[in-house]
């Protein structure tokens, strides 16, 4: 990877300084036996470095993570114009990639996939403006009387049992503190998204984390009829294998910030 590059990008940062770090940070993992992850942002700047990236992950025999960056739009590599777009999937995809890492792997072929999915098939990431509630902050972790835009302990019962009956399935249940993800009950339907790795992965970057599973993600907004509840729709996947998901965000009044998503339908 070139340091240049990456200096370029993260400003005042010492390219050897960082790897340095990484090889304290992935000591650190391997003595607690929980390992790293490692994360690289692709843009429009630097995707000529996400192989090399993946084959240093390979390397250490850690997860490398690759991203997206959507914002701001100068730098989302899949605005490209469409012959860019192509030039970008013609210089990567004959690249070798002799991964020892299945997992490893599997993340380049996802990469390739998604930029040549924007090329035949352009998606627009753009939110409806349908007039609803912001989602709810996160709980305070102050003491007090609950606030009343927050749902008791029977109002969330009750809305899981709604929702339930409503969608006939159990829900993808993820937890927030802080906008990072705390847990997650992952129900056999969500087994392919990946989301028993999202602990740790902040709210800003879980539709990247999606999209490398799953394809391309469009959200937009629902109406809600509770103005404590944040509702919006995901369809997520390509082609035949496109899902609609309703997600609904709330917060408990004596507990964490929680986001429960359900399949809605196929989409057509």
């Amino acid at each position: 990877m070139q340091a240049e590059t990456l200096e370029s990008i993260r400003v005042g940062v010492h390219a050897p300084t960082i790897w340095r770090n990484v090889d304290r940070f992935q000591a650190l993992g391997e003595e607690s036996g929980k390992g790293i992850t490692l994360s690289f942002c692709v843009m429009a700047d630097n995707w000529r470095e996400t192989l090399p990236f993946l084959l240093e992950a390979d390397r250490r025999g850690v997860n490398g993570n690759v991203i997206f960056v959507n914002q701001p739009h100068r730098h989302d590599l899949l605005r490209l114009p469409r012959h860019e777009l192509e030039a970008v999937l013609a210089e990567l995809a004959p690249l070798p990639a002799p991964f020892r890492s299945e997992l490893v792997g599997r993340n380049w072929q996802e990469v390739l996939d998604r930029v040549r999915s924007q090329i035949e098939h352009p998606v627009e990431l753009v939110l409806r403006s349908t007039p609803v509630a912001a989602p709810v902050a996160a709980p305070s972790r102050a003491a007090g009387p609950p606030a009343p835009d927050r749902l008791s302990a029977d109002e969330v019962a009750a809305l899981r049992r709604r929702l339930a009956d409503a969608y006939g399935c159990e829900p993808l249940d993820l937890r927030f503190e802080d906008e990072v993800v705390a847990g997650a009950d992952v129900p056999t339907w969500a087994e392919p998204f990946g989301a028993r790795s999202w602990p740790g992965l902040e709210l800003a970057g879980l539709q990247d984390a999606l999209e490398l599973r799953v394809g391309p993600v469009a959200p937009g907004w629902l109406p809600s009829d509770d103005p404590r509840i944040a509702t919006w729709v995901l369809v997520v996947g390509r082609g035949d294998e496109r899902q609609e998901l309703h997600a609904h965000r709330f917060a408990e009044a004596a507990g964490p910030e929680r986001t429960l998503l359900y399949v809605a339908a196929p989409a057509t």
